[in-house]
């Protein structure tokens, strides 16, 4: 910037607020002094509230009257050193001089030099800070973007867990195909323990099933054994692991339930509807008896829709065992009639969705199912599931 004339004098005012229009400036003696630029250095804080500098170059030598526009505006200070300091300032010494500003009276250019000794070793940081009302402020912004956020990401977290277990679900059923396709069109054997929960299954030629291994809420080797899900040594006991590989496709992302010995995730989440299969152990007069249809291969849908039968499904973490979900058809008679005095759960499915259960059906599609009572059913979601099991024998 050129030289100033000298007719003018540069003059520094300290204003607080950010907003110029709360001040109005005039001349105490009109036409004597006219102010011909101003300039806004940069807004900057000091004790107290927070402030705007303001390089007014005035003509003449009439004195400047502030007067505030708002009653929440004042004047901190008036200027910065008087007319002779400022009319031999240079535009960059002006600057500099205005970086390490200090609240407290203003006594001319010793003070500006003592001022700037003090602080030659910040350079040329402003002294920004934030009030505490401020602070609070943003605190409390942040608090309500959380408040509205977290749920957002839950339940984002939940569709996605959901959607996993339906893909994990859609594979087991493709490997369930393939093997029916492979052996002659029968479906993969589905064994049972019975009663005995310490009994093996899908390890033997005796007790075949599509999963070997049996599961325990307490500490139990097969709780975290996947050799028992896709291990090759069960493939001739009727297991499907062969076609799936992964062994966390077995596990829903939901099931937080874990081995009380080891503390790692038990490895297995769904089970087979035991009304699909030919599993050697369920051949009782007491199941094969029962005037339902029994699933064995593709040609026993005659009577029944695949889209509308499940097979496999996620079982709750304190009712799962071996791979074999036990429906009880007591109330469901002949006539596809219900007799809600009769029904009866044994095992119990899960509800890790957001209170759904999850579905894979005969056909291959996979869905969730919203349980009515959440995750104690009621006797409406127990009439569900035994519609979807089986349906009555033709007579």
């Amino acid at each position: 910037m050129q030289a100033m004339s000298h007719r003018h004098r540069k003059t520094l005012l300290l204003l607080s607020g950010s907003d110029l229009r709360n001040w109005k400036l005039s001349c105490l003696e009109p036409g004597m002094c006219q102010v011909t630029a101003r300039r806004l250095i940069r807004p900057f804080r000091i004790k107290g509230p927070a402030a705007i500098a303001v390089v007014l170059l005035v003509r003449g030598r009439g004195s400047l009257v502030l007067q505030p526009t708002s009653v929440w505006s004042r004047l901190i200070a008036h200027a910065q050193g008087n007319a002779e300091d400022t009319i031999a300032c240079s535009d960059r010494n002006f600057k500099k001089s205005t970086t390490n500003l200090r609240p407290g009276p203003i006594q001319g250019a010793a003070n500006r030099r003592k001022s700037r000794k003090r602080n030659s070793g910040t350079g040329n940081r402003a002294n920004i800070a934030f009030t505490l009302i401020e602070l609070l402020v943003v605190i409390a912004i942040i608090g309500i973007l959380a408040a509205l956020l977290f749920p957002v990401l839950g339940s984002a977290k939940n569709r996605a867990q959901a959607t996993v277990c339906l893909s994990n679900l859609q594979q087991l059923s493709l490997g369930w195909q393939l093997f029916t396709d492979d052996h002659d069109g029968h479906y993969p054997p589905n064994g049972s323990t019975k009663d005995n929960r310490l009994a093996s299954v899908g390890d033997t030629a005796d007790n075949p099933s599509w999963v070997a291994g049996v599961l325990h809420t307490n500490a139990f080797p097969d709780n975290t054994n996947t050799t028992l899900l896709v291990g090759s040594a069960y493939t001739s006991f009727g297991s499907i692991g062969g076609y799936i590989k992964n062994p966390a496709v077995y596990h829903c992302p939901a099931d937080r339930s874990f081995d009380r010995g080891c503390g790692l995730p038990r490895v297995r989440s769904d089970s087979m509807n035991c009304w699909i299969g030919t599993g050697r152990t369920n051949t009782a007069a007491d199941y094969w008896a029962m005037p339902f249809q029994k699933f064995i291969a593709p040609a026993d849908f005659h009577v029944a829709s695949p889209s509308d039968i499940f097979v496999f499904l996620d079982e709750n973490a304190a009712s799962i065992n071996d791979g074999w979900f036990m429906i009880s058809m007591a109330g469901y008679n002949s006539d596809r009639s219900i007799d809600e005095s009769q029904i009866n759960l044994i095992d119990v499915p899960a509800a890790y969705h957001n209170n759904c259960g999850a579905f894979s059906y005969a056909d291959g599609h996979a869905k969730l199912h919203r349980w009515l009572g959440g995750a104690v059913l009621n006797d409406s979601d127990i009439i569900w599931l035994m519609t979807h099991a089986t349906v009555p024998q033709v007579q």
